[in-house]
């Protein structure tokens, strides 16, 4: 492999790799919390740091190994993707504290149906890479 192919394929995964962060950790969630009137818990900063180091090294694999190889890189990294969303929004219930005078109620909201939705947004978008990614090669 050419040391310019090398190059542009560590920039290409650093670039994809901040991209799926950013999709995954901070607009999906955000935008959750944003529509459901909620907040959502804070992911710690180490675990962030964490997040960044597993997109990005799985996007710089995924344009650096041959063909097949780097699919399932990509597909990792969409996994790792779907988990950090579930995980962010636990079981799809938001529990939402009402206070009435005396009374103190809480209330639960399912939001399954809509992440739900999202998840198959995911789903679909990655397959969509993946079988990008096996058209190009088969060229």
């Amino acid at each position: 492999m050419a040391v310019g192919k090398i190059v542009t394929s560590i920039i290409k995964g650093l670039i994809t790799g901040l991209i799926y962060y950013a999709v995954f950790a901070i607009i999906v969630p955000g935008v959750l919390g944003y529509v459901l009137k909620t907040r959502f818990e804070l992911i710690e900063p180490h675990i962030l740091l964490l997040l960044i180091c597993v997109f990005t090294t799985l996007s710089i694999l995924s344009y650096l190994s041959k063909p097949f190889i780097g699919i399932v890189f990509h597909a990792i990294s969409i996994l790792v993707g779907i988990l950090l969303i579930t995980s962010t929004t636990s079981p799809g219930l938001i529990k939402a504290p009402l206070v009435t005078g005396e009374n103190n109620i809480e209330v639960y909201i399912d939001t399954t149906p809509l992440l739900l939705v999202i998840l198959g947004i995911i789903t679909v978008w990655g397959l969509t890479g993946i079988l990008e990614r096996l058209v190009k090669e088969d060229n």
